[in-house]
Formats: C-alpha cells, sequence, structure tokens
C-alpha cells in the first residue's frame, strides 16, 4: 500500500496522466453506453456482430471505443456538469 500513498511514485504519476482523469470523469457514462455503442458499431458499419478476430473487426471496437468516451465527454458538457453546478448551488 506504500507506494500507493507516496505523491511522488510512479503510481502517482500515472495517475495524473490528463487522459486518465478524463476517463474518470466520465467513466460512468461509457460504462452505461459502452455496450450498445460496441453492438451498433459493427451493425452499421459492417453488418455483423462485434468480433476482434480480423484487422477490420479490430479497428471498428477501438473506433467504438472512441466514439463512447466521446459521447460520454459530450454528455458532461453539455447535461452532467451544468446539472451538478446547478444541484450544488442548492442551500438546504
Amino acid at each position: 500500500m506504500a507506494p500507493l500513498r507516496s505523491d511522488s511514485g510512479p503510481f502517482a504519476s500515472i495517475a495524473r496522466w490528463r487522459f486518465l482523469r478524463e476517463i474518470g470523469t466520465v467513466s460512468y457514462c461509457m460504462y452505461l453506453i459502452h455496450v450498445v455503442v460496441d453492438v451498433a458499431c459493427p451493425a452499421v458499419l459492417l453488418h455483423s456482430t462485434p468480433k476482434t478476430s480480423n484487422l477490420r473487426g479490430a479497428a471498428i471496437t477501438l473506433f467504438a471505443a472512441f466514439l463512447t468516451f466521446a459521447i460520454a465527454k459530450t454528455s458532461w458538457i453539455i447535461l452532467e456538469r451544468p446539472l451538478l453546478k446547478k444541484g450544488h448551488a442548492f442551500r438546504y
């Protein structure tokens, strides 16, 4: 556990990478939509089920991962962040 607590260790350095923080910010939305996007991309682009056994299928799966992130990031910017700001402005 000690390596995880260090502010200057390799794990802490990796945890500060910007793209990992971005994924952490939108991870719940990604979790909710990833299966739909991963099934829809090959269905629309290849007219087949998801497969990673060939290069085209693997490329479509990689594209689906990037599309999942893009949708989640857009959802964060347009919907989730503004709603969180409104929620934090409430006084109970």
